[in-house]
């Protein structure tokens, strides 16, 4: 019996250390973050695919459910999303630069040597990345009026970040899925589109749905019966995409539209779930990415530890006659902002281990953030954490932590090298030239447009699929 006892306390003892030292390496002070995100609302990304009619390079015509009453241009970031990103970059400044002493990480004032801020070249992605440093950096109280109020009206009193990119087709970084930086995994997306079983059962079992699909989408029936699964994916994945504007931007449909969002929402997550991760090529996709930031927090930690390299190339060679080259990664920031689309998302949590559609499938401003602590024992520890718009951000867990949502660096960056490629290029079948530029992909996957096993064999085919 005094035996059981003793045992119990000391497994509670146990126990109870183990849950303080955690809670040390949880609460220690913030040296260092990293967020990823995707952009705010935009409209609509395109017009109805003129593919369907024939054409590969004119997108002129609209859904024919589509009224086209949006605020801005197709693609473009709307005022809504403007003020997600904002209020994102407000919930930073709460936590980043005003909230507990454990969690000062930035000075009030944009500091280029704190903070580096990097977007796709894409108008939505460069405009929101705009907003979320807005959010995190608000007009300076140095300007004031007669009433000592703040003017914002004076360009002086903005505090203006600058948003750094590169080339669209070079950006393998944010871009990692992109078929020219990675043809293995576009390859096998094709793949997963056309055969794919649950797909395949959604799509051709919902005999409502595809009946309505001239009417929803304004394509022929005789253009519809020469478009294969993989067209008809690629279809239905773009009709969810305008109903997910529309009921932000509350754009009424009569009950006929409206009673195929869930099966819109349900079919698209499971075309993103086939992707990027059945096809088990997460890793890779993410994997330039997930370096980039191991190798950012390592540098981090370097710096915490005064490693003189490190401090000299943070102030000579990142920051050279007030330029930030920071664009390598090699750059110990304290503040890093990626700013990219949902496939970015996809991506990063993919090669996490994490779920590519829970709680949702990347809604706007969906982020992840890399948060490095300090313990007051100088020990290093990573803490991941999730949220969008409408969700806090919380910590997540998963495989990169032993499933938990923070571990000690060395832990963490012993997983990403183990889980990762170390050449992501040749993983992804990539190829540069002397330049570094990547060349177009040759075509591995040879899928012929109207051969007799891609075709659907007229649209009523889809009516004979028998259920799995």
């Amino acid at each position: 019996m005094f035996l059981c006892l003793c045992i119990i306390l000391v497994v509670g003892l146990h126990l109870t250390l183990v849950k303080s030292v955690d809670a040390t390496v949880k609460n220690g002070k913030l040296v260092a973050a990293v967020v990823i995100m995707r952009h705010g609302d935009r409209a609509p990304q395109r017009h109805a695919p003129a593919f369907a009619e024939g054409s590969r390079l004119k997108y002129e015509t609209v859904f024919a459910i589509d009224k086209g009453d949006w605020p801005v241009d197709y693609g473009q970031l709307t005022p809504l999303g403007v003020q997600q990103a904002y209020n994102l970059g407000s919930r930073f400044n709460a936590r980043y630069v005003t909230g507990l002493d454990s969690n000062k990480l930035l000075s009030a004032t944009y500091d280029h040597i704190q903070t580096h801020a990097r977007a796709t070249d894409v108008d939505r992605t460069l405009t929101t990345a705009m907003a979320v440093l807005a959010g995190i950096y608000p007009a300076r109280a140095s300007n004031l009026t007669n009433n000592g109020a703040v003017n914002n009206s004076s360009p002086v009193s903005q505090q203006l970040v600058p948003v750094h990119t590169v080339e669209y087709a070079l950006d393998s970084l944010l871009d990692g899925s992109a078929k020219a930086h990675c043809p293995v995994f576009n390859s096998a997306s094709k793949i997963q589109k056309k055969n794919n079983k649950r797909l395949k059962y959604l799509l051709y079992s919902n005999t409502a749905f595809l009946k309505a699909l001239p009417a929803l989408s304004g394509i022929s029936l005789s253009a519809l019966d020469h478009m294969g699964t993989k067209k008809l994916v690629s279809l239905t994945t773009s009709l969810r995409d305008l109903r997910v504007c529309q009921r932000a931007h509350n754009v009424s449909q009569p009950k006929n539209v409206t009673h195929f969002d869930s099966f819109l929402e349900e079919f698209t997550a499971a075309v993103v779930h086939a992707k990027w991760i059945e096809s088990g090529l997460g890793s890779i996709v993410g994997g330039r990415l997930l370096r980039a930031v191991a190798r950012r927090l390592e540098l981090v930690r370097q710096l915490e530890l005064g490693e003189e390299w490190v401090v000299d190339r943070l102030h000579d060679e990142c920051n050279a006659k007030g330029q930030d080259s920071d664009e390598s990664g090699e750059c110990p920031r304290r503040f890093v902002l990626y700013v990219g689309h949902d496939t970015t998302l996809f991506d990063t949590r993919a090669a996490l281990g994490l779920s590519v559609t829970q709680p949702a499938v990347a809604p706007y401003t969906a982020h992840l953030v890399f948060e490095l602590r300090r313990s007051d024992s100088g020990d290093f520890s990573v803490q991941i954490l999730s949220g969008d718009y409408e969700r806090e951000t919380v910590p997540v867990s998963g495989p990169f932590c032993n499933h938990d949502s923070s571990c000690s660096l060395s832990n963490f960056i012993t997983w990403v090298r183990h889980t990762v490629p170390k050449n992501v290029d040749k993983a992804c079948g990539a190829k540069r030239d002397g330049s570094g530029l990547f060349k177009p992909p040759q075509n591995r996957l040879v899928l012929a447009e109207n051969s007799a096993d891609e075709r659907n064999d007229g649209f009523l085919y889809r009516y004979l699929v028998p259920a799995l």
